[in-house]
């Protein structure tokens, strides 16, 4: 990512009213990445210790990385909608002792901050991990894993059809001007504390 300065110097090309029409706009973009940036490493921490709990316990995590497609239309970003979601890992167990979970599993992590945050989940992603679950060729449980930075607790939810009873779909609001489920609690147990 361009520095505040360089970018700033970029833009000296430009006349003073024009450098004064772009330089906030700059300033809001470095801020946005910044900000973006640091959300991407909570992400990755909150990935590492599910990992991490999941190997001391016997698993070997196989991750899936995706590139990013940059940047991309409204058109695409409505088909993306519709398309299956990946999951973040898959995990077996290799370990003497039992297993905490089945043999194998998918996986996906979601990092909350605080406790009244557990359970949320995007409507797009839920119902897209549902549909590559059940398109898919190999046979597994899905679990969507939930890291509570607030409490270092750790929670675990076995993905089903968002349509079955209870419907999820009672649960829909909206976040961040996206919608999305609350898992029933009832469907979420407590795993560990880490840390």
């Amino acid at each position: 990512m361009p520095e505040k300065l360089e970018l700033l110097t970029l833009i000296k090309a430009f006349s003073e009213s024009e450098r004064a029409k772009l330089e906030p706009l700059i300033l809001y973009i470095t801020d946005s990445l910044k900000k973006w940036n640091a959300k991407l490493v909570k992400c990755e921490k909150g990935e590492n210790i599910i990992y991490d709990s999941l190997m001391s316990e016997g698993y070997e995590i196989a991750p899936f990385r995706y590139q990013e497609e940059g940047e991309i239309s409204e058109e695409r970003k409505r088909e993306k909608a519709q398309e299956p979601r990946f999951p973040d890992f898959f995990a077996f167990h290799v370990g003497e002792k039992e297993p905490s979970f089945e043999p194998w599993f998918f996986g996906d992590v979601k990092l909350k901050t605080k406790h009244e945050h557990l359970g949320i989940v995007n409507v797009n992603d839920y119902e897209g991990y549902w549909k590559w679950l059940r398109s898919g060729k190999i046979l597994a449980p899905f679990k969507i894993f939930f890291y509570i930075n607030e409490t270092k607790g750790i929670y675990v939810h076995d993905l089903r059809d968002p349509k079955a009873e209870p419907s999820l779909e009672t649960t829909i609001t909206t976040m961040i001007g996206k919608p999305v489920y609350q898992i029933f609690l009832s469907e979420i147990k407590f795993w560990k504390k880490t840390g």
